[in-house]
């Protein structure tokens, strides 16, 4: 009997958790920056661009204005365009059909 309660407490645990399949890109260069009307975001193109939520977009990911970073991120993404550097992208989630990118880190 305490196993099944068990089982029934892993189950609905996991049942409320909402899971987004985050995705990183392998490193590569920003090859645009733009800004569109109607996003609330940057828009950025990478050389491997992914989509793991099914967002629907494969040709930008976008940096939501509601990132909690979203200034530092948004230098640090036109710093390694300007420079051809290639940076790694983690996108997580959709915001506006497109995959929204969580985290950024430079490559060596």
């Amino acid at each position: 009997m305490n196993a099944y309660k068990y089982v029934i407490a892993v189950g609905l645990l996991l049942a409320s958790q909402v899971t987004f399949a985050s995705g990183g890109t392998s490193a590569g260069q920003i090859t645009a920056i733009t800004v569109y009307e109607g996003h609330t975001g940057i828009l950025i193109n990478h050389t491997n661009q992914i989509d793991p939520d099914q967002c629907g977009r494969r040709d930008y990911f976008i940096l939501p204005q509601t990132h909690p970073h979203y200034k530092e991120a948004y230098a640090l993404l036109l710093a390694t365009h300007t420079a051809g550097k290639k940076v790694f992208l983690t996108v997580e989630g959709c915001h506006q059909g497109i995959p929204a990118i969580k985290h950024i880190q430079t490559a060596q």
